[in-house]
């Protein structure tokens, strides 16, 4: 009940949807709803047994959905508070499903043991080939991935371009006359909308690029799923252990990729965040003022790009090796008297995202055959920038 009056509730107040469009719609709405069920999940991770939860939380919890939504754009209505009865909706939601969670989780415990148990044993006589096809796989699966970093990594250095308009408004300046100020009324209005317009539109192409990375490693992890459980079926007599299991795996490297997806989103926006109003303070004195304004704010491009790139280098390798470890992982557990590592956490959580992301599919349907026949709150159809839409939400 709780959760389909937070359904209701949402389709209810959202005044128009702006679910980003750079890509398919399902795409970034998946990914909304994924960001939804994470926040969840780590508020529901800290409770430990206090079902209430301190007040520290609840106003956390709170706060990072408040965020979320509005950062998606389901709430249009401009100037306005987030709703006093959702917030309350959204974390009765939360605790519901913390209740609902660890009554079931001593359950889950066993049944996920149990499971691996039978499966150590059936697949005791030929563990080594096990391993064998597990790792060979691996590899497989890291020849695949490569590609797409590589290509992602090309992204990157790319981003020491987001200076060029600034660069051509420079030689602009220099190629004109030195005290014309015809000249200068003509050319320095259009200069910082041009030099915002260029940073903007090449920090959306590297986002529309980081979703067709995430569209491309999501199909190769699907195949590697695949493969791995057709070469393992030779040494089971029932693979839907296995497969449940796979499951878990599947789960664990998507959860990897997105979590590499939100980064590099974060750090898109923070830089679009920093770049965007300094050209706004471009005077409109003379063109050595104008000139001295020029080099400097090239200077901050150059070094905040250079920040950026720091900070992202060593997000693709650290998606590299997570990935080779969590599947070294699953090797490890199949082994005999292997140590449990505690896999029913893996499947709550993939419950519960399961959950969180059917509801979104649900409310997107009801949002849909209502959004004519809702009002549209004064102010309603100011779009906000880009990439607050695109951006912000995968954050």
């Amino acid at each position: 009940m709780i959760l389909k009056a937070v359904i209701m509730s949402l389709a209810l107040v959202a005044g128009r949807s702006a679910i980003p469009e750079m890509n398919d719609d399902n795409s970034n709405f998946a990914f909304s709803a994924d960001a939804v069920a994470t926040v969840v999940w780590d508020y529901l991770s800290q409770l430990n047994n206090n079902a209430s939860g301190t007040v520290e939380q609840i106003a956390e919890l709170t706060q990072k959905l408040k965020n979320i939504f509005k950062e998606n754009m389901w709430l249009r209505f401009h100037d306005k508070l987030f709703p006093d009865e959702m917030e309350k909706m959204l974390v009765t939601f939360a605790l519901d499903l913390y209740k609902c969670l660890t009554k079931d989780l001593q359950r889950k415990k066993e049944e996920i043991q149990k499971e691996l148990e039978d499966l150590q044993v059936e697949i005791e006589p030929h563990f080594q080939e096990v391993r064998q096809k597990i790792r060979d796989n691996a590899r497989l699966l890291e020849e695949h991935l490569e590609p797409y970093s590589s290509v992602l990594k090309r992204h990157v250095d790319r981003m020491s371009f987001l200076n060029a308009q600034v660069m051509k408004c420079i030689k602009d300046l220099e190629n004109g006359p030195s005290d014309n100020a015809e000249h200068l009324q003509a050319l320095v209005p259009s200069m910082p909308n041009k030099i915002k317009e260029n940073i903007t539109v090449n920090l959306l192409k590297f986002q529309a690029n980081l979703m067709v990375f995430k569209q491309e490693v999501k199909k190769t992890i699907d195949q590697f799923m695949k493969e791995l459980s057709h070469s393992l079926a030779p040494f089971l007599k029932d693979m839907h252990k296995l497969d449940h299991q796979l499951e878990g795996l599947s789960f664990q490297l998507n959860k990897e990729m997105l979590k590499l997806v939100a980064n590099f989103s974060a750090r898109i926006y923070e830089l679009w965040k920093l770049l965007d109003p300094l050209p706004d303070a471009m005077p409109k004195v003379n063109k050595e003022e104008l000139q001295k304004f020029l080099s400097k704010l090239n200077g901050i491009v150059e070094e905040q790009v250079k920040i950026f790139q720091c900070k992202v280098s060593s997000y693709i390798e650290t998606f590299n090796k997570a990935m080779e470890q969590k599947v070294e992982e699953f090797g490890q557990k199949l082994e005999t008297h292997a140590g449990y590592m505690e896999d029913h956490l893996i499947f709550l959580e993939k419950d519960l995202k399961d959950k969180v992301k059917s509801s979104f599919k649900i409310l997107k349907e009801v949002q849909n055959r209502n959004i004519e026949n809702l009002p549209n709150p004064q102010g309603a159809g100011t779009e906000p920038c880009p990439l607050v839409q695109n951006s912000t939400g995968l954050a």
